[in-house]
């Protein structure tokens, strides 16, 4: 019990039923862990006559979560030291994933560069929208999304290795 049983035993005197996660020893020496109900049963004159206990082993679930949680950690780290590295560089880096182009991590270049925080997840016409920036040639003239550098990669697998696009912020 994670208290005492007599704490329990109190508890399910007063509320009449008492749940949480107890620790069971297999027949084989094993530890399973338990997901634990019990309702005190009381006869006509509302003295206890039983207790209805009912264990669902959940013990592959616990396992599971401790799993996701290492894991989860483990990509933490890794994406922290991602962003450090990304961090180190000189220039200006964004790193967007998806038909969308949502950001999955960006240095500190890159809002000195756009003018403005992207923040992860967002996508980037969102972002552009928001912030009142656009994509524009080297005449002025607006590109279109589906011709931006990043989206014709994004979309249509193509490699730019070299096109020109100037990023206008809302001060011009």
């Amino acid at each position: 019990f994670p208290t005492s049983r007599a704490a329990v035993d109190a508890l399910l005197e007063r509320e009449g039923r008492w749940e949480g996660e107890l620790l069971h020893t297999h027949r084989d020496g094993s530890l399973v862990i338990v997901e634990s109900r019990h309702v005190l049963m009381r006869d006509e004159r509302g003295a206890p006559t039983a207790i209805l206990e009912i264990n669902r082993d959940i013990t592959q679930r616990r396992k599971l979560e401790q799993a996701q949680t290492a894991a989860h950690i483990e990509t933490l780290a890794q994406r922290t030291f991602l962003q450090q590295l990304l961090d180190a560089l000189p220039g200006s880096i964004s790193v967007v994933h998806g038909r969308e182009a949502r950001l999955l991590l960006a240095n500190w270049g890159a809002a000195s560069i756009w003018g403005a925080e992207w923040s992860p997840g967002q996508s980037m016409r969102a972002f552009l929208e928001e912030h009142s920036i656009s994509i524009v040639d080297a005449q002025d003239r607006t590109i279109p999304l589906e011709a931006w550098a990043t989206m014709r990669a994004l979309l249509a697998g193509e490699t730019v290795l070299q096109h020109q696009e100037i990023i206008r912020q809302p001060g011009g």
